[in-house]
């Protein structure tokens, strides 16, 4: 997270830039795996998570952690090119490119939507959910 950022949070909202950067923490996370680090990635991630959606991120997590590791010589990237908050839907959108490494080289970069839905209940953040849409 950016410490540096000004920012702001109430009880129910909060300001642009800490969405940005929490967005942007989740994503780094998320998107940018190995096999060795994607369990310490996940589980701070899921300190994140909705306790009311928890067992089902998990449950996806999981699913990703046994795919991830499964190719142990894969690395994944993501890049953001475009970030947006839509306030009333509590969504925080991040455009950018995912790219794969293999043990052969770098697999042809694709263009990725995230949606991230958001709460903030007594001034803290959690996600909901998160989206992926392949553009």
């Amino acid at each position: 997270l950016n410490q540096s950022s000004k920012f702001w949070v109430s009880q129910k909202d909060a300001s642009n830039e800490y969405l940005l950067d929490l967005g942007l923490y989740i994503i780094q996370l998320r998107n940018n795996v190995t096999a060795s680090n994607v369990d310490h990635h996940y589980s701070k991630l899921l300190e994140l998570a909705h306790s009311q959606f928890y067992a089902d991120i998990k449950r996806q997590f999981r699913a990703k952690v046994k795919m991830i590791k499964r190719y142990q010589r894969n690395s994944y990237t993501f890049t953001p090119t475009d970030t947006k908050i839509n306030r009333k839907a509590q969504e925080i959108l991040i455009e950018g490119i995912e790219t794969r490494w293999t043990d052969l080289g770098k697999k042809p970069s694709k263009k990725l939507r995230i949606t991230i839905k958001y709460s903030i209940d007594n001034a803290t953040f959690s996600f909901k959910k998160i989206q992926d849409k392949y553009l």
